[in-house]
C-alpha cells in the first residue's frame, strides 16, 4: 500500500513537471511568434512637411529614366535575410524598371569589412543591385531609415511612392503586401501612383546601435532549423 502511494505521488510530481515544461515551451513559442510579427520603427519620410521629396545625398542619386529603390540594412540583422530574398524576387521581375541600391550601416570605429557579412554577399549576388557602406549611419538618418530592411521607392522626379518592408514578418520570405506593392507600383503608370505613398510595416532590427535585442538570436535559430 505504501509503495502504491509512493508511485502515485511520484507520478503526480512527474505529471506536474511535464505540464510545467509544456507550458514553458508554449510560452516560448508564443513569445517568439509575437516577436516575429512585431514590426520595427517605421520611417516618417512620408510625413515630412514636403512628404515624399528625395532628401538628396552625395552618395546616392535618382535614376533619370526609371524608379529608384533604396534599401537600408544593418549587416548583422538576421531578420534581413528574408528581405534580401524578396529584393532578389523584385529584381527578377522588374530589373528594367528600377535602379536598386542596398545601403549597409557601419560604425564609425569599424572598417568596411565589419559590414561585409553574408547579407552584403547576398546583395552583391543580385543582378542589377549596387551596394554602399554608410559610415555612422549618416544616410540612414538622412532618409529616416530606422529599421533594417526599410525600403524607399522613388520616381525619377523624386516623388516617394512606397516606403516600408517587403516581408510579412521577421526572417520569413514569401508572399507579402510590401513586395506586392513594390511590383505593382513598378509596373503601373506613374499617374496611378498613390499619394501619400504606399506603406507597409518593416520587420527587422534597429539600424543604429544600442537598440538591437537578444531576440534576434532566437530568430536566427528559428529560421535555420531543418
Amino acid at each position: 500500500m505504501k509503495n502504491l502511494k509512493n508511485k502515485i505521488r511520484s507520478g503526480a510530481v512527474l505529471g506536474a513537471f511535464g505540464v510545467a515544461w509544456v507550458m514553458a515551451v508554449l510560452a516560448g513559442v508564443s513569445g517568439l511568434n509575437r516577436y516575429q510579427m512585431t514590426p520595427g520603427v517605421a520611417s516618417a519620410a512620408g510625413n515630412w512637411p514636403a512628404p515624399g521629396n528625395w532628401p538628396g545625398a552625395n552618395q546616392l542619386s535618382l535614376a533619370p529614366d526609371r524608379d529608384t529603390l533604396i534599401m537600408f540594412v544593418h549587416p548583422q540583422c538576421p531578420c534581413t535575410d528574408a528581405s534580401m530574398e524578396e529584393l532578389a524576387r523584385a529584381m527578377a521581375i522588374c530589373a528594367d524598371r528600377m535602379v536598386a541600391t542596398v545601403v549597409f550601416y557601419r560604425p564609425i570605429n569599424q572598417s568596411d569589412d565589419w559590414s561585409k557579412t553574408s547579407l552584403w554577399k547576398s546583395a552583391r549576388q543580385i543582378p542589377g543591385v549596387t551596394t554602399l557602406i554608410d559610415p555612422g549611419g549618416a544616410l540612414a538618418q538622412r532618409f529616416d531609415a530606422q529599421t533594417s530592411g526599410q525600403v524607399f521607392l522613388y520616381q525619377s522626379d523624386g516623388r516617394l511612392i512606397f516606403q516600408g518592408g517587403i516581408t510579412g514578418s521577421r526572417g520569413h520570405a514569401g508572399d507579402n503586401a510590401g513586395l506586392d506593392a513594390v511590383i505593382t507600383l513598378l509596373t503601373a503608370k506613374a499617374t496611378d501612383h498613390p499619394s501619400p505613398p504606399a506603406s507597409t510595416p518593416v520587420f527587422g532590427c534597429p539600424i543604429l546601435p544600442g537598440h538591437r535585442t537578444a531576440a534576434c538570436a532566437a530568430i536566427r535559430s528559428a529560421t535555420t532549423q531543418p
